[in-house]
C-alpha cells in the first residue's frame, strides 16, 4: 500500500501571511532538510474534523490522474498544526487576481471584503467575466480531452465520457 509523505515544515522560513479565503494560512520557504524545492509554498491549516486536508489532496490527485491542470497539494505539519502545502504557481512576474476582486468591479452590490454568505452575485456574472477575461487567451489542450477554454474548465471541464479505447466524447 502506498502512502503520501507528510512534510514537516516547522523549521521553514515563514515568508508572509495570506489573508485571502476562509482558512488560516501563510507562505513559507522550506528548509533544505525538508526535501522540497526552495521556493514559496502556501501552508493551509486544516480545521479539525472537516476533511479539508485530505479533500484537497484527493482533488488534486484525481485532476492530475485525468490530466487536468490544478494546484498541487502535499500533506504537511507546522508545529502542532496539520495542513497541506501548495507550491506557488503564479510566475515571478505574474499577478494573481482573485475572483472577488473581479466580481467587486463588475457587480454594484458585491462586497469583496465579505468572507461568508456572499449573495450579491449570480453564476451568470461569473461566467461572463470568464468569457471576457479569456478572449485571446490560449486554450489548454490535454491529450485526453482536446482543447478546453477557461469557461469549459470552470463549469466542470465539460461533460466528458471515457470510452473503452481511451478516447473521450463530450
Amino acid at each position: 500500500m502506498a502512502y503520501y509523505p507528510v512534510y514537516d515544515v516547522t523549521q521553514s522560513t515563514t515568508d508572509r501571511p495570506e489573508t485571502l479565503g476562509t482558512k488560516e494560512k501563510f507562505w513559507l520557504v522550506p528548509s533544505a532538510a525538508v526535501g522540497l524545492d526552495l521556493t514559496s509554498y502556501l501552508f493551509k491549516i486544516g480545521r479539525p474534523h472537516t476533511g479539508e486536508n485530505w479533500s484537497e489532496k484527493v482533488c488534486c490527485e484525481i485532476l492530475h490522474y485525468v490530466g487536468m491542470p490544478c494546484a498541487g497539494y502535499d500533506f504537511a505539519v507546522h508545529g502542532t498544526d496539520a495542513g497541506v502545502i501548495s507550491r506557488q504557481f503564479v510566475p515571478v512576474n505574474g499577478q494573481f487576481v482573485p475572483a472577488n476582486m473581479l466580481l467587486e468591479g463588475a457587480v454594484k452590490e458585491y462586497d469583496g471584503q465579505l468572507r461568508f454568505r456572499q449573495r450579491k452575485y449570480q453564476l451568470s456574472t461569473s461566467l461572463n467575466l470568464i468569457k471576457l477575461r479569456s478572449i485571446g487567451a490560449p486554450r489548454w489542450t490535454p491529450a485526453k480531452f482536446g482543447a478546453l477554454s477557461a469557461l469549459d474548465m470552470f463549469v466542470g471541464y465539460r461533460r466528458l465520457e471515457m470510452v473503452p479505447n481511451g478516447k473521450t466524447r463530450g
